[in-house]
């Protein structure tokens, strides 16, 4: 019996540094022999686009934290440059927002932004769209939105529409999650 148990440790240590070999064989050595096309990229970043990148330049940066009252907040964006006021600039922003009331989550898409590190305050230019989980879709131009306050404010025009709604007016402001003022030229259309 002790010489089977003998036998069997025997090979099962060779198996181990076979598979050890093979291991480090297709880590080290296996990528070195596959074309740049075949290799694995980071984030679907070419090598090429990593080498063009500035040291201050980010690829897919996420911003995420929570508002005064605890609400999380996530915003995603394709790529961004951090200038040396502090400043981040982001291209093609994606994020999720939780905001009080009776639809909690949004959805937020922005062409540019600027994120102020200091303050957390972030400033949409292009294209803005903010859908909730009521159906509700509101667009503008440009907007500035103070996380830290847990308050917003649009610079241009904004458009709001949904199932029963649609309004329109020059600006809007949010100074808390449960007040919404919209001032110069409101249209209302109630369906």
């Amino acid at each position: 019996m002790e010489k089977k148990y003998s036998l069997a440790v025997k090979v099962l240590k060779r198996m181990l540094v076979v598979l050890v070999a093979i291991l480090l064989f297709s880590i080290m050595i296996l990528p070195s022999f596959l074309k740049n096309n075949d290799r694995v990229k980071l984030n679907s970043i070419s090598n090429e686009e990593l080498d063009t990148l500035s040291s201050n330049e980010m690829v897919n940066p996420n911003l995420h934290g929570q508002d005064k009252n605890g609400r999380p907040y996530i915003l995603t964006a394709k790529s961004g440059y951090k200038t040396n006021d502090n400043i981040i600039k982001l291209s093609d922003i994606t994020g999720k927002l939780r905001i009080e009331g009776e639809h909690k989550y949004y959805a937020l898409s922005s062409k540019n932004g600027e994120y102020k590190q200091n303050s957390d305050l972030i400033h949409l230019c292009g294209d803005i769209v903010l859908i909730n989980q009521g159906g509700y879709t509101a667009t503008t131009q440009e907007a500035v939105i103070n996380y830290k306050k847990g308050s917003a404010y649009t610079i241009t025009p904004i458009h709001i529409e949904g199932k029963d709604l649609r309004l329109e007016a020059g600006n809007f402001e949010m100074p808390s999650a449960n007040v919404l003022i919209f001032k110069n030229n409101v249209k209302v259309l109630i369906k």
